[in-house]
């Protein structure tokens, strides 16, 4: 009998959901481990040259099922931070909200010019994933603390189908969902650490709505070494921030656009408009010099 691949696939697809909820309720998996393929975006050797790096993910009914049959995660980020920092000899990835690392593991792997990268993921499960799927590269700082305006514990709160969505902001999740505690530092303080070794910064951040709180944390010394960077917007509650403080740092990004429409820029005013919003959309904004 001859299996053909898209049915396996077809199958696999329709029935994710349940396949993956056995293997985790019933069965206990926690994670997937994957060896992507050598054209994959997430393809990438290990550290000691010794065949290709393999990738972990949590076993989840939102990030892995596309990553697994794709071998890439976002790939309209991907090709937004490759267009911005082509001129660019080195740079600096900052990660925010890294989640396993996909978007880090990507541009590290894709990119010779990503020489350092700093990673951020509180969830202690998420940070373990993290760290093996970083481990190719060197020059990698991972740590497992949210960034926000102190040092301290905070509650968290987490969503039970999608490791991607765990936040320090409650108005993010579904109804049904669980809450623990994390580690939070200072981002004033943290973010003089990516600008010791000169380099031009890619700053993306990933927090489910507490994106703006952190970026008008960051210090006015920083900014100036931001190229470019990532916002996700959510058009959610979000906690108090000074949105005069933000306006200051997107009028810094002449060239703004939504990933959606990548030739299409925007304007500050227009930004802040979809900030505020509440109608619940996400959107990628991109911003560079």
């Amino acid at each position: 009998m001859t299996i053909n691949i898209q049915h396996v696939l077809g199958a696999f697809l329709g029935g994710r959901s349940l396949n993956l909820r056995i293997l985790r309720e019933i069965y206990g998996v926690r994670f997937i481990e994957q060896m992507p393929r050598p054209d994959a975006l997430l393809h990438c050797m290990r550290r000691d040259g010794a065949g290709p790096a393999p990738l972990r993910l949590n076993c989840d009914n939102a990030i892995t099922p596309y990553t697994l049959l794709s071998g890439m995660w976002q790939p309209e980020e991907f090709a937004f931070v490759q267009r911005v920092t082509a001129a660019m000899p080195a740079f600096t990835l900052v990660d925010v909200g890294a989640n396993v690392g996909l978007f880090s593991r990507q541009c590290r792997a894709r990119l010779p010019n990503c020489r350092r990268g700093f990673a951020y993921e509180p969830d202690l499960a998420n940070f373990d994933l993290l760290q093996f799927n970083l481990s190719p590269f060197p020059q990698t700082d991972c740590q497992a603390v949210a960034l926000s305006d102190m040092d301290g514990d905070a509650p968290y709160f987490l969503d039970p189908e999608n490791s991607g969505n765990y936040s320090l902001n409650p108005a993010a999740m579904p109804a049904e969902h669980g809450t623990g505690t994390i580690r939070c530092v200072d981002a004033r303080r943290e973010a003089f650490r990516w600008i010791v070794d000169g380099k031009p910064i890619f700053y993306k951040s990933d927090t489910q709505g507490f994106d703006e709180k952190i970026a008008t944390r960051l210090p006015d010394e920083v900014w100036p070494w931001v190229a470019a960077g990532i916002f996700e917007v959510w058009q959610i509650r979000k906690p108090d921030y000074p949105v005069d403080g933000l306006r200051r740092i997107l009028d810094l990004f002449p060239n703004k656009c939504f990933l959606t429409a990548p030739e299409a820029l925007v304007s500050t005013d227009h930004v802040i408009a979809v900030m505020t919003g509440d109608q619940g959309e996400v959107r990628d904004l991109g911003f560079w010099r």
